[in-house]
């Protein structure tokens, strides 16, 4: 029975060698495509041009030669070799001439310095007056010892001003409120004898007297004008 169904039907049954070779042909077809195709593509692909490398070097700082240190050198003088100003020269020999030996035998350039002499000042005082200063228009005595009360307080305000040691007369005039209060003052030039610094101390020292004590009852003046002369004297003791 197995004999007549193979030779009804050769083409379906191989031989197991004739399988093998088949396979191993179609193996071998496969691998050599592949090869060939692996082959043309290395021969189409754009070749790399190989670039030299460059290497470059750079100097550091440490890498700078540097320069030998010179080995300091320190030069001893004697007293001889030592460069001295010629005042120092001319003193050492004048000291060691055995000639001069006394030091008040020296010129005046080389002694030493000596302190000058202080000249002894005399004493002198600083005095300060405000004198009356005669007025016809009223001789009330009410208005004289308030005119002595205002003449007292520019004094004593006067001293505390006057720092200088000069002389002069300072006349000025001044009006005053009947609340004592200082309403203008002013210098009097053809009367003045006194440099700047005294006119300066002599208006300062009315400014700084403001204000002044009011008007006693019994002087019923709105206001009332008043002239002073401030003497400065400079005396010896």
């Amino acid at each position: 029975m197995e004999t007549d169904t193979m030779n009804a039907h050769p083409q379906n049954y191989l031989p197991e060698n004739k399988l093998f070779s088949l396979a191993l042909f179609l193996s071998v077809l496969l691998h050599l495509c592949f090869a060939v195709r692996f082959s043309f593509l290395q021969a189409h692909l754009p070749k790399k041009i190989a670039r030299p490398v460059e290497v470059v070097y750079y100097k550091t700082p440490a890498d700078k030669p540097q320069a030998p240190k010179k080995e300091e050198t320190r030069e001893v003088k004697t007293l001889k070799e030592e460069k001295l100003p010629d005042s120092q020269v001319l003193f050492k020999k004048m000291v060691d001439s055995p000639v001069v030996r006394d030091m008040n035998k020296l010129t005046s350039s080389t002694k030493l310095a000596e302190k000058p002499a202080q000249m002894d000042r005399m004493p002198v005082e600083r005095r300060i007056t405000v004198p009356p200063v005669k007025s016809e228009k009223i001789n009330n005595p009410v208005y004289l010892n308030y005119y002595q009360e205002v003449r007292t307080r520019i004094r004593d305000q006067a001293y505390q001003n006057y720092t200088e040691y000069e002389s002069g007369e300072v006349y000025l005039t001044f009006v005053l409120e009947n609340t004592g209060a200082l309403k203008q003052v002013k210098l009097i030039e053809e009367k003045t004898s006194a440099n700047a610094q005294l006119r300066q101390v002599g208006m300062k020292s009315i400014k700084d007297s403001n204000p002044f004590p009011p008007f006693p009852p019994d002087l019923k003046y709105p206001e009332l004008s008043f002239n002073v002369v401030i003497s400065f004297e400079v005396k010896a003791q």
